[in-house]
């Protein structure tokens, strides 16, 4: 063990004893010295490379990134007085379901699909905010104790950003995760999206429903998935037949090419509910590396049917409260273009601002804001503007009344940036409904939202 019962890691948290341990790391309750709350420590054992030290402040980044009900929360990210990267994380008092499984074999399948649309509530977050988690297994969903029973995502250990340093982080052609839950793309080494997620997601219900994994979890199970079709799962004698609805929604997460699954979380989510019926046809537009739900180009989007995921933690990481703030200094390339253009330019302005605020009736108030403009709801709380300025000086001065107006509606919890345009810069339909990339402009407004 590294740390003992009585020990204080992280200038806050009291250290009561080890609850886990794995082949990267060990994991302790603890309790907040001032506030009493359980905690959990993770600290990294092992491997201690550069590479894996950076693996291991990564996880925290991308938990930091997004704040749901069905993903686990980080609270604190640092080092032990040994020099051992830790991070505390909320508490979950349950049991994974591999347990469950061991302990019950089969599940209901009522009870299967209601783990499946908590999982892919936070899955829907998860990648809206650019992550893709690439170890979805019973191991790693947890259901928390409770009435209700609450499904949370665990250990990003392996997770992938979409964001352009992602390479630094995963070597092109390296096959990592789980074999036994591994998508054929991943399997092969093959670029990954959002839609691996779902497969895996797919091959976990299947096992949880059937009691077993369609072709076993040996080595010629996956070259198996590679080349065989994965028929419906079949509930064990004894236990109720699976209705077909919710067969067939697993099955469409199964397909051995990604443009034959669902294109997003929220789809596969509709399917299981029985609320849309599967469209397996070969599609013959690209999808973006993560896939987006479908969404209207209105200026104010309606209230998605899905949970939305929560603001990002006000703590980040142990720094201290966010402060509201708007980045006067766009991106130096980007100026250079718009002061070029020869016909005017646009503000592109983004914010993070707390979900739990987000009516529809809110959302229509903030698209006035933005008039003469137009402005978007994402996930995660980010909402961006796209408005009409003469020239670089004009949309600062329009970032910085936005960002008066936004404070004073939800006081220091949001944070803005702005980056100036061409005048020909414009959100497309493709690229709102999830058919296409945001454009790059938009996607850099949302990392620096995000560091």
């Amino acid at each position: 063990m590294l740390l003992s019962p009585g020990q204080i890691v992280l200038h806050r948290y009291v250290i009561e004893r080890q609850i886990g341990v794995g082949g990267m790391g060990e994991v302790y309750l603890a309790h907040h010295q001032t506030l009493g709350m359980p905690v959990a420590i993770k600290v990294m054992t092992g491997d201690s490379s550069p590479d894996m030290v950076q693996r291991f402040g990564r996880e925290a980044q991308l938990l930091a990134r997004v704040r749901h009900p069905n993903i686990v929360s980080i609270l604190d990210v640092g080092q032990t007085e040994g020099g051992a990267p830790c991070m505390a994380m909320e508490f979950l008092e349950g049991e994974a379901l591999d347990a469950r499984l061991e302990r019950l074999g089969a599940l209901p399948w009522k009870d299967v699909r209601a783990i499946g649309l908590s999982a892919l509530k936070g899955l829907d977050a998860m990648h809206a905010a650019g992550i893709v988690h690439r170890d979805l297994k019973p191991a790693n969903v947890f259901a928390v104790r409770g009435s209700p029973e609450v499904i949370k995502l665990v250990d990003f250990g392996i997770a992938y950003s979409t964001a352009a340093d992602a390479a630094k982080f995963t070597r092109a052609g390296a096959v990592i995760g789980t074999p036994a839950y591994m998508s054929p793309e991943q399997l092969v080494g093959a670029a990954l999206d959002a839609r691996s997620d779902l497969y895996a997601l797919g091959l976990m219900l299947y096992e949880l429903v059937a009691g077993r994994l369609p072709f076993g979890d040996e080595p010629t199970g996956a070259l198996r998935r590679l080349q065989e079709r994965i028929g419906p799962p079949v509930a064990p004698a004894g236990r109720p037949a699976i209705p077909a609805q919710v067969a067939e929604a697993i099955v469409s997460a199964l397909a051995i090419e990604p443009d034959r699954r669902p294109r997003s979380a929220r789809e596969l989510h509709a399917l299981l509910r029985g609320t849309r019926q599967a469209d397996t046809s070969q599609s013959s537009t690209a999808l973006p590396h993560v896939a987006s739900p479908p969404a209207p180009p209105d200026a104010a989007r309606p209230t998605a049917a899905m949970s939305p995921p929560q603001p990002p933690p006000q703590t980040r990481m142990g720094m201290g409260p966010a402060q509201p703030q708007v980045d006067d200094e766009p991106d130096a390339a980007a100026e250079r273009a718009a002061r070029k253009a020869p016909t005017g330019m646009r503000a592109l302005i983004a914010a993070r601002l707390p979900v739990s605020r987000m009516s529809r009736d809110e959302q229509k108030s903030l698209a006035q804001l933005a008039l003469p403009g137009r402005a978007y709801h994402m996930g995660g709380g980010i909402w961006f503007a796209v408005v009409p300025a003469p020239d670089v000086e004009a949309g600062r001065t329009t970032a910085r009344k936005l960002r008066d107006t936004l404070l004073q509606r939800y006081g220091d919890t949001c944070k803005i940036v702005w980056a100036p345009a061409s005048a020909a810069f414009a959100m497309t339909p493709a690229s709102l409904s999830g058919a296409a990339p945001l454009p790059d402009e938009i996607n850099r407004l949302i990392e620096r939202l995000t560091q």
